[in-house]
């Protein structure tokens, strides 16, 4: 009689534990590799913005994603390496150039990037912004 009512009580527990086990799973968010992406902001000659939303891979930097963003939209892209390896990017599309006191500065996550670009890895949910900005005179 014990058994029968120990097995019966057991049932509706085992039930329950398993409902809630299943609900847990289905509601946990998963990490898939589209949630691996981040936010390439470019600018334009005519003071607009083009916004990419960019999948990232293991290794990513912001030197190899704008290469591949500006390769991929058909963009100029106009950067030198100099002596020391430092990479630095003067102009983007009809953006920058050689202007006297003129630059492309890159921000990420709204804070100003001063390390060689190819040394400066991404990790998801970055936003990468690119401005051009002269000094005062």
């Amino acid at each position: 009689m014990k058994i029968k009512l120990v097995f019966f009580l057991l049932i509706p527990l085992c039930i329950l534990i398993g409902w809630l086990v299943v609900k847990n799973q289905i509601s946990k968010p998963t990490s898939t590799n589209s949630d691996k992406t981040v936010v390439l902001k470019l600018p334009t000659k005519n003071d607009k913005t083009l916004e990419y939303k960019e999948k990232i891979v293991s290794g990513d930097n912001v030197f190899s994603l704008l290469k591949r963003v500006t390769t991929r939209e058909n963009i100029s892209l106009g950067y030198k390496e100099n002596e020391d390896g430092f990479v630095y990017v003067y102009q983007i599309g009809e953006v920058g150039g050689m202007i006297m006191d003129c630059s492309l500065v890159l921000l990420v996550n709204n804070k100003e990037v001063f390390e060689s670009l190819d040394k400066y890895y991404l990790t998801t949910s970055d936003e990468i912004e690119w401005v051009f900005r002269c000094a005062d005179k």
